[in-house]
């Protein structure tokens, strides 16, 4: 369906959109490292985006933005974006502009240290952020914690429990009519951030996607392994937060004072550029309503993220491409394969069991926390008596600190079967749910076809009778 409704629509089109992208990550290819190498292909996304829109790679720092001749600006993690080109942006966007950002606290396919950079850049860093526009824009985001969802955690091909790995259901979709979102089954967002609204009185914020209540924020390079007992040592934040927004309304510059002033380390070769870039009017306001999309994550859009490949070429598994595309078509006034492409998923998470987990976990918080504190204590006094052996003082225990250490046994045991009961339960709980949806799907077909043969036999009989 997609693929017939694509080329109507390309037919139909005379001119691609245009758009300009700015990334550190290989989402557009690169260079072979070494000679004899093969070069390394461009993200599958990106060669989807490239059958519809005219793409523009305009770097980390580009010399112009120009909302008449690149109307949307695609920003993929921006990591050690400097003050001057956010002031580009900010520019751009008050021009009328519009502004599509992918940040991500950890960005797990950004380069490493090891490795040459094909973007030419000169830092290697995880996490990307607008410093000074989100506090403009009115919205905030912890630029090195990454959401741990106990809801929405995604299970690996292991068992493994990955609470850092959301597998975002139907539930995480805020309106059945935002034509975006609609018809999505499950987004793939791996170490993505969270937003938060603080605010702006001109702008309306809109979170299309958001998190469970069940979240606790951790870091990084934390967030990348499986730790079962995660919620039983932390509570959760109780809030949710935004992992797809939407702002609009009429933006006023996050740069009050004009554009930063750069280091006074030009050559006098670059001054007189200097002084040119200076008579360039500074917009305060922008003159009408502009729009600006922020997803809290940017390796949703890797290959590995949002496809299986198969002989014949890429599908997708979940609604990952299609929350872009669709975005962008937004951005470009395309609508037209929004419908057909947003049937895409063929994932559907089991949210069910995991909030019964999470929920097992935080009950037994309070009862881990009084064990460590009671551990705590008995590990202060070993050490003190490890002291007084290593001085030379004879070591006795007296009969209150045996008795203390018994008592700690007592009570790691009793916390074991306690465990060990909570845990049972929580497995009978799973295998009654699985019965009973079990059961309700054999007998549901047999029921209604039961019940459709009495309609039949009844209105039969009743035709009978009359005549």
């Amino acid at each position: 369906e997609y693929n017939l409704s694509s080329a109507i629509a390309n037919v139909t089109t005379f001119k691609k959109p245009s758009i300009g992208i700015m990334t550190t990550l290989p989402l557009l290819g690169s260079p072979p490292i070494q000679p004899g190498q093969q070069a390394t292909p461009a993200w599958v996304i990106f060669q989807h985006l490239s059958q519809v829109y005219t793409i523009k790679n305009l770097g980390m720092k580009p010399e112009k933005l120009d909302p008449e001749t690149t109307p949307v600006l695609l920003i993929v993690h921006p990591a050690g974006i400097t003050a001057e080109t956010e002031y580009m942006i900010d520019q751009y966007l008050l021009k009328g502009g519009v502004i599509v950002a992918c940040l991500d606290p950890h960005a797990l396919t950004a380069p490493q240290p090891d490795q040459r950079s094909p973007l030419g850049l000169s830092f290697n860093t995880n996490s990307s952020t607008f410093p000074n526009l989100l506090k403009a824009w009115g919205v905030g985001m912890d630029a090195f914690s990454v959401i741990a969802d106990g809801k929405y955690a995604k299970d690996s091909s292991t068992g493994k429990r990955l609470h850092a790995h959301l597998s975002l259901s139907t539930d995480a979709i805020t309106s059945d009519d935002e034509i975006i979102t609609r018809n999505f089954e499950n987004l793939y967002l791996p170490l993505a951030g969270g937003f938060t609204v603080e605010g702006k009185d001109e702008l309306t914020i809109e979170t299309l996607v958001k998190s469970s209540n069940q979240v606790l924020l951790i870091g990084g390079p934390e967030a990348s392994k499986a730790d079962a007992g995660l919620f039983s040592r932390t509570q959760p934040t109780g809030k949710d937060y935004g992992l797809v927004m939407r702002l609009q309304g009429s933006f006023t510059t996050a740069f009050p004072e004009g554009k930063p002033s750069k280091k006074e380390t030009e050559s006098s070769d670059t001054k007189d550029d200097t002084e040119e870039e200076q008579t360039v009017e500074h917009i305060s306001k922008a003159q009408s309503s502009g729009s600006v999309y922020l997803i809290s994550d940017a390796d949703f859009l890797y290959d590995g993220a949002c496809f299986l490949q198969y002989p014949e070429g890429y599908a997708p598994v979940n609604n990952n491409l299609a929350l872009l595309q669709n975005i962008l078509d937004q951005c470009t006034g395309s609508k037209y394969l929004i419908g057909s492409r947003s049937r895409a998923s063929s994932i559907r998470p089991f949210t069910i069991i995991k909030e019964m987990e999470t929920n097992l976990e935080k009950d037994l918080h309070d009862d881990l926390e009084k064990a460590r504190v009671s551990m705590d204590e008995i590990v202060q006094q070993l050490q003190a008596l490890h002291t007084e052996k290593t001085s030379g003082t004879a070591i006795v225990l007296s009969p209150e600190q045996e008795a203390k250490i018994q008592q700690l046994q007592v009570e790691q045991i009793k916390l074991s079967r306690y465990l060990r009961e909570k845990e049972k339960g929580l497995r009978d709980r799973k295998n009654q749910l699985y019965a009973d949806i079990t059961w309700r799907t054999v007998g549901s077909t047999p029921l209604f076809v039961a019940l459709a043969g009495l309609c039949v036999w009844l209105i039969r009989r009743r035709s009978t009778r009359a005549t």
